[in-house]
């Protein structure tokens, strides 16, 4: 599966950089692949000549992305949390990966602060053990997610199919 994220150059992955919406996206649709050379897209700041255009374009087809509006995906954005959990969820759906509910439901103090759209995705991953807080009862639902975490939670999907 790790040879499915790329390093950021030849020697290093870097897991504790920060990963973008786009980059998190690629990450997705190779891993479950889902790409669609055929897949378009019609966000203003998704540039059919650059590298992310067909993975960003393929998750879009499969309902698996939605824009940070109506316009745009958020191309250069680092990926929150609660937005990795849910496009994850979202794949892991459309995939067909069962979760099943091995861990009690946590009530992170944080809670409030995760997004109405992402509660349920949250919550079927921290039951499912994909996902955990962050320490001192948290989810840090805005805070940015990194490579390290992106690629756990994937792993820990593909071991479900």
């Amino acid at each position: 599966m790790f040879s499915k994220i790329s390093s950021t150059n030849a020697d290093t992955f870097a897991p504790n950089d920060n990963v973008t919406r786009e980059q998190f996206v690629k990450m997705l649709v190779v891993a479950f692949g889902l790409v669609d050379q055929g897949a378009t897209s019609d966000f203003d700041d998704v540039n059919k000549d650059e590298w992310y255009y067909q993975y960003i374009s393929s998750a879009h087809k499969y309902g698996l992305v939605n824009g940070i509006d109506s316009d745009n995906f958020g191309v250069g954005r680092d990926i929150s949390r609660q937005e990795m959990v849910t496009l994850a969820h979202r794949t892991a759906t459309y995939a067909g990966v069962i979760l099943a509910e091995v861990s009690e439901p946590a009530i992170f103090d944080d809670a409030q602060e995760i997004a109405q759209y992402a509660m349920d995705s949250v919550t079927a991953m921290q039951q499912a053990s994909i996902i955990q807080g962050v320490g001192d009862n948290k989810f840090a639902p805005h805070s940015t997610a990194t490579r390290a975490m992106a690629a756990k939670v994937i792993y820990e999907l593909l071991q479900l199919r």
